[in-house]
């Protein structure tokens, strides 16, 4: 486990959202995972480190591949949020408050 997804856990524990699924495999053809997600729910979280340090997330070939994933996850009717390790130390409330009414807007509305 990166340091993003132990911040991202705790954080997620601390505003009391659901229960997910890590490392959810969302389309077995491709083999494409998200980093977590609330499958009933069809909402995901991408948790992109590196973006300071030339990771793997900016990169052209990474960025493109990603693009593609995330793409087809639309196309399947996902809801994907991605998140920074900024965007978690500077504001991990404002990030993660709408992606947990995300999902409770997708469970009452089916």
């Amino acid at each position: 486990m990166t340091d993003l997804e132990a911040s991202f856990d705790i954080y997620w524990r601390i505003l009391a959202g659901p229960d997910l699924e890590r490392e959810y495999r969302f389309d077995t053809q491709r083999r494409w995972r998200f980093d977590r997600a609330f499958s009933l729910a069809k909402t995901a979280i991408e948790l992109d480190g590196g973006t300071h340090n030339g990771g793997r997330h900016v990169r052209g070939d990474g960025y493109a591949k990603d693009c593609e994933k995330l793409n087809a996850a639309t196309a399947q009717g996902w809801a994907v949020f991605r998140l920074t390790s900024d965007m978690l130390r500077d504001d991990p409330h404002g990030h993660l408050t709408p992606i947990i009414a995300t999902i409770e807007a997708r469970l009452t509305n089916g």
